[in-house]
């Protein structure tokens, strides 16, 4: 296969399973019944913020595809074919999981659909660590590329694993247990992002995880009341956006390009997506 037929191949099939993506939110998630008995768990969030989160992404993810076909003088044709096979092959493969997910989500398949939420996780953090693209410095194409198709879309697998898997073992406030190990998951919340945020300045994973947390503080309020985990919810929310918020304003840059510096200057080491 030729270089230009293999470009080819790569754009078709960004933009099939992104369509493939779009069908399968609209037809079994947004705006659907999610928040009956079977998915009311101490993980889900309000429905109105998590459609939010949703739609957003799907935006963003509209601008990654037409910035295939975008002429920007300031980005050279090699680049773009770089993103477009580096990015786009782990972009093909989100499509294509997320929808196999809403679908099991959907028809309550719980165990299946954590498992492949566990997949999709895997391809996500290979994009991560293999392609660096939290170290793109021109900031539009950051939003572009990196905020669309791994910030937004990695809080949110997190966010679905919990969620489903909580649905999965029948977490329902039925009894003590499942509340007390939900009051102590809960605070992953914290920590991922966190380490996200401290290790690679990527303060795209801090907000969007600052407001799914917040999606599940505001649903656990109006669902029960008399908890913690709506208040830890607003805590870890709350933790989240202001560490990310002095990240991003450059408060604390000096610090976190230090950790950059030990772990090898990882800006440097992604010259193809800069």
């Amino acid at each position: 296969m030729s270089s230009e037929s293999r470009t080819y191949s790569f754009k078709i099939l960004s933009i099939l399973t992104y369509a493939l993506s779009i069908y399968g939110e609209v037809r079994y998630f947004l705006f659907r019944t999610h928040h009956s008995r079977s998915y009311l768990t101490p993980f889900t969030g309000n429905s109105t913020l998590d459609y939010i989160y949703v739609i957003a992404t799907l935006l963003l993810q509209l601008l990654f595809v037409v910035q295939y076909f975008s002429q920007d003088g300031t980005v050279s044709a090699r680049e773009q074919k770089n993103v477009l096979e580096q990015v786009g092959y782990h972009f093909s493969i989100y499509n294509v999981l997320n929808f196999i997910w809403v679908y099991l989500f959907k028809h309550k398949r719980f165990l299946f659909a954590e498992i492949v939420l566990f997949v999709n996780l895997f391809n996500l953090l290979s994009l991560y660590f293999i392609h660096k693209t939290y170290a793109i410095k021109d900031l539009g194409r950051w939003f572009t590329i990196h905020l669309s198709t791994v910030a937004l879309p990695l809080s949110w697998i997190q966010y679905a694993i919990f969620w489903n898997g909580a649905a999965l073992f029948h977490s329902h406030y039925d009894s003590l247990l499942p509340r007390l190990l939900a009051n102590l998951l809960i605070w992953e919340f914290l920590l991922v992002p966190a380490f996200f945020i401290v290790v690679f300045a990527d303060y795209g994973v801090g907000f969007s995880s600052s407001y799914l947390t917040l999606s599940i503080a505001v649903g656990q309020l109006l669902t029960k009341v008399i908890g913690l985990q709506w208040i830890f919810g607003f805590v870890i929310a709350g933790t989240i956006f202001l560490l990310s918020l002095l990240v991003s304003t450059g408060v604390l840059a000096g610090k976190v390009a230090n950790n950059n510096n030990v772990l090898g200057s990882d800006r440097e080491q992604a010259p193809l997506l800069t």
